[in-house]
């Protein structure tokens, strides 16, 4: 997840000449209080309610203390500040609050019996008003049952925390009135959001298609490819991720992601792509909740980024090397060995290591080999001279993680060479088994396939997934982007190839994908 600065709203000076609406926030938790903030600096007149005192106050407090720490930042003038506060009207009437509201927004705790009495209520109070759940995982469908007019109920999901991330997820369901998503979308916008539609279903959006950067790096560490620090480091470092997948999910909390897992898997009937994994179900039963709790895969903070300087050469580098294949990876490599003074050729020079994506070692050659293994492996093309490397495009031109794949028969010499060789490119390695994909490749090609079945399913557009991973979650690029770059024929080898080995239906590749990919 991205942690960007606080931002204030972008409604255009038209948008600012029109009477602003009135929201309704119910519940002034974390979420709650910060919705509120947004839309008081927005300029919209907002009631704040919850039914306990106590929290309502705490409620208030937060919100005044973040609208305090914008002006301290110098982003907000005070007098602004001041007329922000003016607009809030805090109350634990829940009728006082909902009438005349245009929307009425419900962020009490992820519970269906609560959220559906809390809408149900508002619905009574404020009978012509839009009605917006902002539940990161319950059914629309299901919440709108306990309304009198279901048409008029839509998802508003923000993430936390809203003072700082752009994306609002507008959730419909199948009965949802085209004017009253309407009516929502404009309150977002008007309060500076990026907004993407979104179908009514199992995490929505967002949070379906995040689960691979979570789920499979933890099957990652299951089948003893890589570790939690490891895979963190290529993710960081390879992919360009803000945050590796262990050091998120310290940050949001196990017993979080855990339980927005639990649920997709539940209401999808036991999808194999969304089942929870066996180590964050006996993390979260062990306490281990992360930050919040002194520690989860991390004991405390998680551990600092690692730096981007080109790391120390750690050999000789060699004076000739052999590149032979035209993919653009090993273009790059190509630039970055001239810029290092390398000697490149086409053909095997004796002695001297040789980077290939063929698949045997050409007979006769002495050097040390390095073998493409984006989408298979040494042991699939029953290799045992070579060390594998995984390198997705596009190469940076400074900086990266080279992942190198070891297996036990791997000769020494030829991981040495790989290390020395790379680090004289300027590319920081990893050894992690030899597996498919990788660890990067793989994470990338689940990415990829779960993006596929959302939009074959019509839950949004191909462009406000990739919007909604970017946007929302920080991502490098989203998963068309990926899919380009990388080529869909090599993702599907991915795929198939783990499906092959693990013998397990979440590798199945989505018919969609596997259509473009043949085209």
């Amino acid at each position: 997840m991205s942690q960007v600065e606080e931002q204030g709203p972008t409604a255009t000076p038209a948008a600012r000449a029109e009477p602003a609406p009135r929201l309704a926030v119910i519940g002034a938790g974390a979420m709650g209080a910060g919705i509120a903030a947004v839309a008081v600096r927005a300029g919209l007149p907002t009631a704040l309610c919850d039914v306990d005192a106590a929290a309502l106050d705490r409620g208030v407090q937060r919100l005044r203390g973040s609208l305090e720490r914008a002006v301290a930042r110098g982003r907000l003038p005070g007098a602004e500040a001041r007329a922000a506060l003016e607009r809030l009207a805090p109350t634990i009437d829940l009728a006082a609050a909902a009438a005349g509201a245009a929307v009425v927004l419900e962020a009490v705790p992820e519970r269906l019996d609560l959220k559906r009495e809390i809408l149900a209520r508002a619905a009574a109070a404020a009978p012509r008003a839009v009605l917006a759940s902002n539940t990161s995982s319950l059914p629309i469908a299901a919440l709108a049952a306990a309304v009198p007019a279901p048409e008029r109920l839509v998802g508003l999901h923000f993430f936390n925390p809203p003072q700082a991330m752009a994306l609002v997820e507008l959730v419909r369901s199948a009965r949802t009135d085209p004017r009253a998503a309407a009516t929502a979308r404009a309150l977002a916008e008007r309060m500076g959001k990026v907004v993407v539609e979104v179908a009514d279903g199992p995490g929505f959006l967002v949070n379906r298609c995040a689960r691979p950067y979570y789920l499979e790096a933890l099957r990652i560490v299951e089948d003893g490819v890589a570790e939690p620090s490891q895979i963190d480091r290529i993710c960081r470092l390879a992919g360009a991720f803000p945050m590796g997948p262990f050091e998120l999910m310290d940050v949001v909390g196990l017993d979080v992601s855990l339980a927005v897992t639990e649920s997709m898997w539940e209401q999808a009937h036991g999808e194999p792509r969304w089942r929870p994994s066996p180590i964050q179900v006996s993390m979260v039963a062990a306490g281990r909740l992360g930050r919040k709790a002194g520690g989860g895969f991390y004991p405390g903070e998680p551990a600092p980024p690692e730096p981007d300087a080109a790391p120390a050469v750690v050999g000789p580098s060699p004076p000739v090397i052999t590149i032979a294949g035209g993919e653009p990876a090993l273009l790059a490599l190509r630039e970055r060995a001239r810029r290092a003074g390398i000697d490149v050729h086409r053909a095997p020079v004796a002695g001297m290591p040789l980077i290939t994506t063929f698949e045997r070692v050409p007979s006769g050659h002495d050097g040390p080999v390095l073998m493409s293994s984006v989408d298979t492996t040494l042991a699939a093309r029953q290799v045992a001279t070579a060390c594998a490397f995984s390198l997705l495009e596009p190469a940076p031109e400074e900086g990266g993680l080279v992942e190198l794949g070891v297996g036990p028969w791997t000769p020494r010499s030829a991981v040495r060479a790989a290390t020395a060789l790379f680090s004289a490119l300027g590319y920081a390695t990893e050894q992690v088994a030899d597996a498919p994909g990788g660890v990067l490749g793989r994470i990338v090609a689940q990415i990829v396939n779960e993006a596929s079945f959302a939009v074959d399913a019509g839950v949004a557009s191909s462009e406000d997934v990739d919007l909604g991973m970017t946007v929302g979650l920080g991502h490098p690029r989203g998963p068309a982007v990926w899919g380009g770059l990388i080529g869909l024929a090599r993702v599907t080898g991915v795929l198939d190839e783990l499906g092959d080995v693990e013998r397990d239906p979440r590798y199945r590749v989505a018919p969609g994908l596997r259509r473009r990919a043949w085209s």
